[in-house]
């Protein structure tokens, strides 16, 4: 319950959403969002494709389905390792569409804009080569 409430799950939670990223083909499909949290009520979305490296890494995960919907959800991210540990630990100790909410939280509102979560992972390499002192 801390976790779910620290990153904001209630706040953020569209009803049906999570389900309808997983539901519909791995085609470009619309899906409204009505969040009030972000002003976009009713708001058309597009769901993109999801790359194959990224559906290859994750179906060797145990989280699939969270790690697909989130990669749906923020294609720019997609899917960066260690996304694997935040999930697993995350459906540990809350339901699974909880458990998306609070790792878009997670991403979405603490790491993502710190450059730790992006294809390249630049910032993770940066304090990585400065913590060995490159």
């Amino acid at each position: 319950m801390a976790w779910q409430a620290f990153v904001g799950v209630k706040e953020r939670r569209v009803e049906s959403y999570y389900q309808n990223l997983l539901d519909v083909s791995d085609d470009v499909s619309d899906l409204t969002e009505s969040n009030s949290h972000n002003g976009s009520s009713g708001k058309k979305i597009e769901r993109a494709h999801v790359p194959e490296k990224c559906k290859k890494q994750i179906e060797k995960v145990g989280t699939r389905r969270l790690l697909l919907a989130y990669a749906w959800r923020n294609p720019d991210v997609g899917y960066c390792q260690a996304m694997n540990f935040f999930a697993a630990m995350l459906l540990l100790m809350m339901p699974e569409e909880n458990a998306f909410w609070a790792l878009v939280g997670m991403i979405d509102g603490y790491f993502h804009f710190d450059g730790y979560f992006t294809t390249d992972m630049i910032e993770s390499q940066v304090y990585l080569l400065i913590i060995l002192g490159f």
